[in-house]
């Protein structure tokens, strides 16, 4: 049996490179703000985004699958990009969730 070169990151290591940014800010309800742009590669586990988040005050891009909008943005100042993804979702089901004051792109 041929053993993996590299071990996934745990979910705390996930959450604690999150929490380490400098442009976040936790809300009094638990979700957070990110004042920049933001990617999923670093806050996704087991198809799930790790936190709720709130706004996004710029481009928030989706690398790989979620099965889930369970803690997707309220708001993205500006474009959401799925990158790699199967489209899951349907846009109006994700403009419900969020407002999205840019363009909604699948790549």
């Amino acid at each position: 049996m041929v053993k993996p070169l590299f071990k996934p990151a745990s979910p705390g290591n996930l959450i604690n490179r999150f929490l380490q940014r400098t442009d976040i800010t936790k809300n009094a309800d638990g979700s957070y703000d990110v004042d920049g742009d933001l990617n999923t590669s670093g806050i996704v586990h087991r198809e799930k985004l790790l936190f709720r988040l709130n706004k996004i005050k710029g481009n928030f891009y989706c690398y790989g699958a979620l099965n889930t909008l369970e803690g997707f943005p309220r708001e993205v100042h500006g474009k959401l990009v799925f990158v790699d993804d199967e489209k899951r979702f349907k846009k109006g089901d994700i403009r419900k969730i969020c407002n999205i004051k840019g363009k909604l792109i699948w790549h």
